[in-house]
């Protein structure tokens, strides 16, 4: 996100998220303990999700578990198992607030 998303400028750049995504045949996601924690994190992997079934070229996502140790590594993909996107956190809480009627809109 830091390459694409302007750090200066950040609610003009996630405008465009969609369309950097859109310009993406497969994503890739290094997760660590937080990712599946952090709503915007979340956000540009459901977009992706919604724009890749438009799109007969779009692949899949690949998914590294990032982790100083094995256990460490385990923990992250237990967060994957569990997650849920009520329980994420948002810094911004109307954010969070948008982001899940966006959701819920779109798929339920």
């Amino acid at each position: 996100d830091k390459v694409c998303i302007d750090q200066n400028d950040i609610a003009a750049d996630l405008a465009c998220l969609p369309v950097f995504l859109a310009g993406c045949n497969r994503l890739l996601i290094i997760s660590g303990t937080t990712y599946t924690s952090r709503l915007w994190c979340v956000m540009e992997l459901y977009v992706y999700m919604v724009m890749r079934d438009a799109d007969e070229h779009a692949q899949s996502v690949a998914l590294l578990y990032a982790g100083l140790d094995l256990e460490e590594q385990r923990a992250v993909r237990r967060s994957w198992f569990t997650f849920t996107s009520g329980n994420c956190k948002c810094f911004n809480p109307d954010d969070k607030q948008k982001i899940m009627d966006v959701i819920s809109q779109a798929h339920g």
